[in-house]
This record gives C-alpha cells, sequence and structure tokens, in this order.
C-alpha cells in the first residue's frame, strides 16, 4: 500500500470527525480492504460514517469494509494474516504485534476514551471489580481490547488473574445471553449493546414490580373472601343460636301446660 492511499485514509478519518477538508485528488481509486472490530458499535462509528459520507472515494481510496463475527477471526488478526490490508481496533494490538517484531503502526487515533462500559446483571451483588472474585465476567474476546481493560481494573481492585474467570461473551445479543442466563456476573461492553441491557433490566424490574403488585392484589382478594366466610359463618352460628332458644322456650311452655 502506497504511502499516497495511507495519506488519504487518514485524512477521510480524521475529515469525518471534523467534516472538513481538502479533497486529494487521484486518477484511480486503490482499493483497500479494512476490518472493523464491531462496525455497529459506537467506538468505530467514523469507518461506516466515513463510507456512507463518500470521505475515502472523496480523498482517493476505494475502501472495502467488513466487520468481524463473534466468534470469528479478530480484526487485527485478519489483518496481519493478510486476509485484509488494515484494521479498526484496539489501539493496543499495535504495540502488541511490534513487540512481536511484526510491522504494524498506528495510522489514526479517533477516540480519546474507550467508550466501554462494565455492566453488571440484576442481583449480581456487585458494586465494585472487587466483587466478582471467584466469578466470571465477559469480554468481547479473549486478548481483545476489552480483556485488557479487565484486567486493568481488577488489578486495581487488588485481583489477581487466578482470582476470576474471564469469558469470551462477543457482543450484542451474545453479551446480553450470557449476562441473562448467568454465564457471567459482569461483562464490558460499548453502545448499542449498552442500551440494550439497560433496556432488559428495566424490563425485568418492571415485570417483577408487576408480579409483586398482583400478588398482594390477590393476597387482598383473599382476605376479603375469607373475611366475607368468617362473616357467614358467624351470621349462620347467631341464627342457629337463636333457633335453639326459641326450642327450648316451646319446651318449657309445652312443660308448663303438661303441669297446668
Amino acid at each position: 500500500m502506497s504511502k499516497k492511499t495511507l495519506v488519504a485514509i487518514t485524512t477521510a478519518l480524521a475529515a469525518t470527525c471534523s467534516l472538513a477538508g481538502v479533497a486529494i485528488a487521484a486518477d484511480a481509486l486503490p482499493k483497500v480492504t479494512l476490518m472493523v472490530g464491531g462496525i455497529d458499535k459506537q467506538i468505530y462509528l467514523e469507518y461506516q460514517l466515513a463510507q456512507s459520507l463518500g470521505m475515502f472515494k472523496k480523498y482517493g481510496v476505494d475502501m472495502q469494509l467488513s466487520t468481524e463475527q463473534a466468534g470469528g477471526v479478530g480484526a487485527e488478526d485478519a489483518m496481519i494474516s493478510g486476509q485484509v490490508d488494515m484494521a479498526g481496533a484496539w489501539y493496543v494490538h499495535t504495540i502488541d504485534f511490534q513487540q512481536k517484531g511484526k510491522d504494524v503502526i498506528n495510522l489514526i487515533q479517533l477516540a480519546v476514551a474507550p467508550g466501554e462500559r462494565i455492566m453488571c446483571a440484576t442481583g449480581s451483588n456487585v458494586k465494585t471489580p472487587a466483587d466478582w472474585k471467584g466469578k466470571s465476567v465477559g469480554v468481547t474476546d479473549i486478548g481483545s481490547g476489552t480483556d485488557d481493560l479487565v484486567s486493568y481494573v481488577s488489578t486495581r481492585a487488588g485481583l489477581t488473574s487466578k482470582d476470576y474467570t474471564k469469558i469470551a461473551a462477543g457482543q450484542g445479543q451474545t453479551m446480553i445471553a450470557a449476562l441473562k442466563y448467568n454465564k457471567a456476573v459482569c461483562g464490558i461492553t460499548s453502545q448499542p449493546t449498552v442500551n440494550a441491557i439497560t433496556k432488559l433490566k428495566a424490563d425485568l424490574a418492571a415485570a417483577k414490580s408487576e408480579a409483586a403488585q398482583n400478588k398482594a392484589a390477590a393476597g387482598g382478594q383473599a382476605a376479603v373472601a375469607a373475611a366475607a366466610a368468617a362473616g357467614a359463618a358467624s351470621a349462620e352460628q347467631q341464627r342457629k343460636a337463636l333457633e335453639d332458644q326459641a326450642a327450648a322456650h316451646a319446651a318449657a311452655v309445652a312443660a308448663l301446660q303438661k303441669q297446668v
């Protein structure tokens, strides 16, 4: 890949962030393949946005975007193996590859913060990373940037890698399922999965509240029915007592008449 192409790609992405810039003319558009580490994630919005706005072509690149799949090859591994020319992924992979002697460079850093959030299952009682000792935590993939972040916050909380387990929970529905079905007490993810988990928690809370209200209403109805039954029984007892008194009175009168 030529230096001119690299400059064009970097300019296109930078221009997408600012929506400004001067186009670089190109007689022919070189084709470049780039895999994103989750093209539907908000943290990787710039790649699809640049494509949709025509920024890559504007600056002289025919960009072919793809996205890594849950359980599949990561974007950085697809790049290093030659499946794609470039990867839109966690910057730390550049450092890892360079330490292993791979000729990999970081062209542009598009964010100043990870944009990730650690979400915990309802009822997990996890308040800090120290609370997931002896439990499982979901990351997008083992060896990913989210894996590094979980390791970091766990170490800050005084835990070692032996104190808890990390599982590859992916993103989206796979991460949600890991939390919902107790495969992990917490998971690290980003938008739009964060909103989906928040909505799920709200729905579960609403369902729990409705069930409690229905139970209370059923209990109230049962109490009313019991009171009504008790009242009916009391009325029946009073009627029988009056009948017994009347019978006793009639017997007494009959006995007096016989004496007369």
